[in-house]
């Protein structure tokens, strides 16, 4: 935005009634973490939802920033980069390691978010009266443990990744194990 901004006066986008973009969960939730790499990322996402905002308020413009949880899934060659790593892990192991507080996560399939996507472009958007962030999370709440049993689950017998055992070992253990990488 800031490229396509600086190089075109601000008229070369006064058409424009509005402006949609993702965001993540993080900018919230992550400003609240102890690391520091995950505070950076909650800060950066917060700067540039001000920016789109600032920007969208300087062509008297809508925007939208819809924060998704855990997107999964795959749409053609693109893939997630939190389940697609786990289960490709999971194809080539026989076991997997997660922790026993492996967290909680709304975790939303990339077709859930296309048809909110969809609906809100046709529908949504075009009657809200003002700029907005929207959070927007899956309809179960579940554990990576519990979301990767049920990915192992859905898959034909045939896949590998079926036959990988996935292990619940305690925090400090598992730490250690993933130091090295």
């Amino acid at each position: 935005l800031a490229t396509i901004s600086s190089s075109l006066p601000l008229s070369a986008f006064s058409g424009l009634k509005l402006i949609i973009s993702l965001s993540s969960t993080s900018a919230e939730v992550k400003r609240f973490s102890f690391n520091s790499f995950d505070k950076n990322l909650s800060s950066d996402l917060l700067l540039a939802e001000k920016h789109i905002f600032n920007f969208s308020d300087s062509i008297n413009s809508k925007s939208f920033v819809i924060r998704p949880t855990m997107i999964y899934g795959r749409h053609l060659h693109l893939g997630d980069q939190n389940i697609n790593v786990l289960y490709r892990l999971m194809r080539k192991l026989p076991f997997l390691f997660l922790p026993f507080s492996n967290g909680f996560r709304q975790p939303i399939h990339i077709s859930q978010l296309s048809v909110f996507l969809q609906y809100c472009i046709l529908h949504g958007f075009s009657h809200h009266p003002t700029s907005t962030i929207i959070s927007l999370g899956g309809d179960t709440i579940l554990s990576y443990y519990d979301l990767l049993k049920q990915i192992q689950l859905s898959l034909p017998s045939t896949d590998s990744a079926r036959s990988c055992k996935i292990i619940l070992i305690p925090d400090s253990l598992f730490v250690l194990l993933v130091l090295p990488f």
